[in-house]
């Protein structure tokens, strides 16, 4: 399968295929040239925000941790732990609730793994729960194809 294929296909879950992947990856191609997109200078940029825009159905958008926390549940047909609130919020910082979801995403069916995917535009955060077995794969044609997502748990350990 085509590297870009692959990746949307990883990245969908398993749920693209045929036509609708063909679909995606042609216009994640022609980001390049997109006159939508002219504002946005670099091509890979172009493509890496395409990405996110043909996968908007996968993608949770938050500017706060425990905002993409309930958009991840949503994304699960049985709903995740309620986003564990600290008496005092200074005790549960978003590398601490990374971590913590990453246990949780781990139990659930085949095993999920968050992956930040990069959207220098906003504020916000914009991530997809992926198979966990997956997730080298995905960061190996992601990065081959000149994106720079990377794990939850990876992105805020400072």
């Amino acid at each position: 399968m085509e590297p870009l294929h692959e990746l949307l296909y990883l990245l969908s879950c398993h749920v693209l295929e045929g036509d609708e992947l063909d679909t995606c990856v042609d216009a994640v191609r022609s980001a390049d040239t997109s006159e939508d997109l002219d504002w946005i200078d670099e091509a890979h940029e172009r493509r890496e925000f395409a990405v996110q825009g043909e996968l908007s159905e996968w993608v949770a958008i938050g500017d706060k941790v425990d905002e993409l926390h309930e958009l991840i549940s949503d994304g699960f047909s049985d709903p995740l732990p309620p986003y564990p609130y600290p008496d005092d919020k200074r005790d549960f910082t978003p590398p601490m609730y990374f971590r913590w979801l990453d246990g949780v995403l781990a139990q659930r069916g085949p095993g999920y793994e968050l992956l930040l995917w990069n959207n220098p535009y906003d504020d916000n955060l914009h991530a997809l729960a992926v198979h966990r077995a997956e997730m080298p794969r995905i960061l190996e044609l992601s990065h081959a194809l000149g994106f720079s997502p990377s794990r939850a748990t990876d992105m805020f350990s400072f």
